[in-house]
């Protein structure tokens, strides 16, 4: 329902799991960030409220979460590549981030607002590029070995991309998927009730 093309190692990025990994076809995942995102035409009539909250960065944080059950709804299609050419954050200054204005900014008030957590990117299933399912996450672990040989190719600080591979090994490995459901709906029905009360809004 929610889809991304892997990145090439040449790209710059923000989240390793998103870099090409040829042991795979596809990978699903909890989250698909903002830069490159596909939708369904369910999902995109499940998300349409998102896009006018206001907020310039972080509703991707919980357009995965739009279904009561979330799980194999978003995924990295790893047979597909698109290249970032950008340095990340490029351009915040004209995507509403100035005056001392940080993405994290967006990304705190928009998980407090709908009381939701983020913990990280995690891949939790796959098919391998010879077509059989995994569903082991030490297995899918074990294959972003590839990845790591990106370090030649990357653009970010050597350091930073091995730092952040390796962060994303982690994530396969310990986080929680966290793909609670959460009612788009119901958070702006009272988003609505909110605002118009004299208590005033949500944020």
């Amino acid at each position: 329902d929610v889809w991304q093309p892997s990145l090439t190692h040449d790209s710059y990025f923000t989240y390793a799991a998103f870099l090409h990994n040829p042991a795979f076809k596809v990978r699903y995942t909890n989250f698909i960030e903002m830069m490159c995102p596909f939708f369904s035409r369910d999902a995109l009539s499940r998300a349409r409220g998102l896009f006018g909250l206001g907020y310039e960065a972080a509703i991707d944080l919980v357009w995965c979460k739009l279904w009561e059950d979330n799980r194999f709804r978003c995924a990295i299609l790893d047979q597909v590549r698109v290249r970032h050419t950008r340095p990340v954050a490029a351009l915040a200054h004209v995507n509403g981030f100035a005056d001392g204005k940080r993405y994290e900014d967006d990304i705190d008030a928009l998980l407090s607002e709908t009381h939701q957590t983020f913990r990280g990117n995690v891949v939790y299933s796959a098919v391998t590029a010879d077509g059989h399912a995994l569903d082991s996450r030490l297995a899918i672990a074990l294959r972003y070995l590839p990845v790591a040989g990106g370090v030649v190719a990357t653009p970010v600080p050597k350091r930073r991309y091995l730092k952040v591979w390796q962060d994303s090994v982690r994530h396969v490995l310990t986080r929680p998927i966290n793909l609670g459901y959460f009612d788009v709906e119901a958070f702006l029905a009272r988003r609505r009730h909110s605002a118009g009360s004299p208590a005033g809004s949500l944020r």
